[in-house]
């Protein structure tokens, strides 16, 4: 095993540089070899390879997209959470325009709702806060 120090100007670098050799000393332990072992003794080709990578971006595109959802989950029960207890607005009258453009708007769920809308309706039940 090669041992080098590194200086590292970047403390963002350097977590990931550890996370390298990590998953390298994982990977080690699992299958007992090296990434240069297994392509320079010819124990995986170049099919085998590309077929690895397809299915890690196949993984990756899923944990995106969990991700994606969980933001959403979060953003949602933010907003639910600014507006509960809130006693200034009569609910079954605030109404949100569904808009096809995202112009002073923000997306939550599928929806897109327009913010100066909500702030109308403060402004006509007052806010109390």
């Amino acid at each position: 095993m090669n041992k080098k120090e590194i200086n590292f100007r970047d403390p963002i670098v350097e977590r990931v540089v550890e996370k390298f050799v990590s998953r390298s000393d994982v990977g080690f332990e699992k299958y007992g070899h090296t990434l240069h072992d297994e392509r320079t003794k010819k124990m995986k080709g170049l099919a085998k390879y590309l077929n690895d990578v397809q299915e890690e971006l196949m993984d990756a595109v899923l944990y995106i997209q969990a991700c994606r959802e969980e933001i959403q989950d979060l953003t949602e029960e933010a907003l639910i959470k600014d507006f509960e207890g809130v006693d200034y607005l009569d609910f079954d009258e605030l109404q949100v325009d569904i808009l096809e453009d995202y112009n002073s708007s923000t997306t939550i769920g599928n929806m897109v709702v327009n913010y100066e809308l909500v702030d109308v309706k403060k402004e006509r039940y007052g806010h109390r806060n």
